[in-house]
């Protein structure tokens, strides 16, 4: 959440009552599509509208900062809500966790080293079309930290970046799933990905990994252009 508010100009949206923090929304705007997530209420506090309190202001100021469309994952607790405020299902995203006895995925060999800031321009390339965003101020503040490119001399075919917390794999994105496979295989730790990506699901489940966790993408406004078979693996479940 700190990455998110201080960094790349999000904001957190909290409710509080005597005892303290009580629910909590975070917002992450990327142009015209916007982010929410962290959707939180306390337990003891559930059930009275505090969630769709927090869920539209944050949708508002979204929306007044130029986001055409909204997108989020649900929960299963979570979706009914969502669905009542006008957002539609996009697909179920997943997440993989290596089992103990689990192995790293196979790969295909592909030429990847680590990434370095002119690459920028082919990242922010390919990521646009992979997720039909403009994730540039998200990646512009992460890249190119722990991040690694695939390709040869004809360009970049792919490349990965961890989140700055945390063992999750990160951003996957490649042109191919022998690509994306192969910077799977250099990471460690669970993996989200679209379930519609069904080659590297199967080659994950194949190496060992179980679902943890599942969302639904889901989206209100314009349909973002985006497509899940590029994408090996998201941030998170939190903001995709």
């Amino acid at each position: 959440m700190r990455l998110v508010c201080r960094a790349l100009g999000g904001r957190a949206f909290v409710a509080a009552d005597s005892t303290g923090v009580v629910g909590a929304s975070v917002g992450l705007p990327l142009g015209r599509t916007g982010w929410l997530g962290g959707i939180a209420v306390s337990p003891a506090r559930q059930g009275c509208g505090m969630g769709a309190e927090l869920t539209g202001r944050t949708m508002d100021w979204l929306s007044a900062g130029g986001a055409e469309t909204l997108l989020l994952h649900a929960t299963e607790a979570g979706h009914r809500l969502y669905t009542k405020l006008g957002f539609s299902d996009e697909g179920v995203c997943l997440q993989m966790n290596p089992s103990p006895d689990g192995f790293p995925p196979v790969c295909d060999p592909t030429d990847i080293r680590d990434g370095v800031a002119a690459d920028l321009p082919e990242v922010l390339e390919l990521d646009r079309l992979a997720t039909g965003e403009d994730r540039g101020p998200l990646l512009r503040g992460l890249w190119p930290r722990g991040a690694r490119v695939a390709g040869g001399g004809s360009g970049l075919t792919g490349f990965s970046l961890t989140p700055p917390h945390g063992p999750a794999v990160g951003a996957v994105v490649a042109r191919t799933p022998g690509g994306g496979m192969a910077l799977l295989g250099e990471r460690h730790g669970g993996v989200a990905l679209p379930a519609a990506n069904s080659a590297v699901l199967d080659a994950l489940v194949r190496a060992g990994f179980t679902e943890s966790a599942r969302t639904m993408r889901m989206y209100r406004g314009p349909r973002p252009p985006w497509r899940p078979e590029l994408l090996h693996g998201l941030f998170n479940l939190f903001w995709g």
